[in-house]
């Protein structure tokens, strides 16, 4: 590599403690293209992170060269602020930085045909006590409720009921019977995943197929309350599987061999690198029992938190997540998970999308705090979850108009109830309430 030095391309800058100002508007380069340079960029940045983007580290340089009380401001990706690999960049900026303002440009086209989810950010190069941050040219945020852990910027009011919704749960994380984990993630959903047709001429074959192939669900299948199964199915070749008693199927999947080998070798095409055989699945099918037992499913991305019960023995996609518990109650933690209450916490957590969508990956729904009942305590939220799914159900599959409006009044009249138990599940006041009814809408 042969890396710029700034300080010898600008002496008599650095001769006077560095810049005044750095402006600019990063690239946004996915980390899986860096892989070249990942070792350099380790060695030389505080702020790596082997699932960091570019942009990260024009953060870290931009700082490096300013004067003391100089002044960056970037036009960038807002991803750092809540993700994983953002860590040591927001942990960098509070040991050293004035955060000055934030503009959120998430819901703006600011770079046409690029999603990168952008906001404005001005930092000065000291630390002033008691600092406030402009948010939006509209209210300041006090640079001392922020850590290293995640960043969202609200007013005082909503950041307070925040405070206390966390207070009183325990986060989702620290129960050691619930679990979140990915759907399956199969490398090259071509093969693996089969239509009806596909499914029933492979049972024709060899009725002995009917053993490996499962009811498939992805993201767009999973609905708040239900599951909308449309008819596709997975060949379920997990790891150690002797595809020798599979003969028909062997022969299915040979057709697509060259794409499902595995680049050991170093090959231009095929899955990604691993020790699995090319007829297995990539990843993610290793629990049998887990994925036929009662789950809670959610998709990846959606516009709000829930969780869908499942008890058919649905096979989820990688663009899917799981929750399973053996002593919790999943109906329970359906209603809790899909309450306005729970809706309105979620925005502090998650990374924000264009359209109003959220990312729902593991690392921001295991935030989530939760208050367990005794089981005795938890059965009316149960059996209104019963409810939810019954109705549901008949709305998706209701003939008239008039059905129609008397399911949507009723759905409606169940949802007020579990929402209503919820709030004073988590002793919220009046005032409280109005904010997350304010703040989530219908």
């Amino acid at each position: 590599m042969n890396p710029f030095d700034w300080e010898e391309e600008f002496p008599e800058v650095f001769e006077n403690g560095g810049f005044d100002a750095v402006i600019g508007n990063p690239p946004y380069v996915r980390q899986e293209l860096l892989m070249n340079i990942k070792d350099y960029l380790k060695q030389h940045y505080d702020s790596f992170n082997g699932k960091a983007d570019l942009y990260v580290y024009f953060f870290e340089k931009g700082i490096s060269i300013l004067r003391d009380d100089g002044i960056i401001s970037y036009i960038s990706s807002n991803k750092f602020l809540k993700s994983n690999y953002g860590k040591k960049l927001r942990r960098l900026i509070l040991s050293s930085m004035s955060f000055n303002k934030y503009y959120d440009l998430t819901n703006e086209d600011v770079f046409s045909g690029a999603t990168t989810y952008t906001s404005v950010f001005v930092f000065s190069n000291r630390i002033v006590k008691n600092n406030k941050i402009l948010i939006d040219e509209d209210y300041y945020f006090n640079q001392n409720e922020l850590n290293d852990s995640f960043w969202s910027f609200y007013p005082e009011n909503i950041s307070n009921l925040r405070k206390k919704i966390e207070r009183n749960g325990t986060l989702i994380k620290d129960f050691e019977d619930i679990n979140i984990f990915y759907g399956i993630k199969t490398g090259l959903n071509k093969a693996f995943f089969i239509d009806e047709t596909t499914k029933n001429n492979l049972i024709n074959e060899d009725n002995k197929n009917s053993e490996i192939i499962k009811p498939l669900v992805v993201g767009k299948n999973i609905k708040p309350w239900l599951i909308e199964y449309d008819n596709q199915y997975l060949i379920y070749t997990e790891r150690g599987i002797n595809i020798n008693e599979y003969p028909s199927i062997k022969r299915y999947l040979g057709n697509f061999k060259k794409e499902l080998t595995p680049r050991n070798k170093g090959q231009k095409i095929g899955r990604a690198k691993g020790s699995y055989k090319w007829f297995e699945l990539q990843s993610g099918g290793s629990n049998k029992q887990l994925l036929e037992n009662p789950k809670l499913i959610y998709p990846e991305i959606a516009n709000k938190i829930f969780v869908t019960y499942d008890d058919k023995g649905y096979y989820p996609n990688a663009k899917c997540f799981i929750i399973t518990s053996e002593t919790v109650n999943l109906k329970y933690l359906s209603a809790i998970f899909s309450s306005k209450l729970i809706n309105f916490y979620f925005k502090f957590l998650a990374t924000p999308l264009r359209g109003n969508y959220y990312n729902l990956s593991k690392i921001y729904v295991e935030k989530i705090p939760l208050i367990l009942l005794p089981e005795t305590e938890q059965q009316l939220l149960i059996e209104l979850t019963d409810r939810m799914m019954e109705l549901n159900r008949n709305l998706a599959s209701c003939k008239t108009p008039k059905d129609e409006k008397i399911l949507k009044l009723q759905i409606t009249k169940t949802e007020e109830k579990i929402n209503q138990l919820v709030y004073e599940l988590y002793d919220l006041t009046g005032e409280e309430i109005a904010i997350v009814e304010n703040e989530v809408g219908e």
